[in-house]
């Protein structure tokens, strides 16, 4: 399932990705994705939730990630 979004989203044409993740199986989206590239991403970022924020709590940690490739 989550192969399948990404493949989605790098045949839409994004090639930088932000995965926020969280809690004790984050690391299996590490293992499946490593650095993306062999999914075709440039970029792959992992933003870690130390407890249950939320979706605030994800845009909070992905704000830098926004902002990087905002001004690139």
């Amino acid at each position: 399932m989550v192969n399948y979004a990404v493949e989605a989203l790098v045949e839409a044409g994004i090639t930088e990705l932000m995965l926020v993740t969280g809690g004790r199986t984050a690391g299996e989206f590490f293992r499946l994705l490593g650095n993306g590239r062999e999914y075709g991403l440039d970029l792959l970022t992992y933003g870690y939730q130390e407890q249950a924020g939320g979706i605030a709590e994800a845009l909070a940690l992905a704000e830098h990630f926004v902002a990087r490739t905002r001004s690139a």
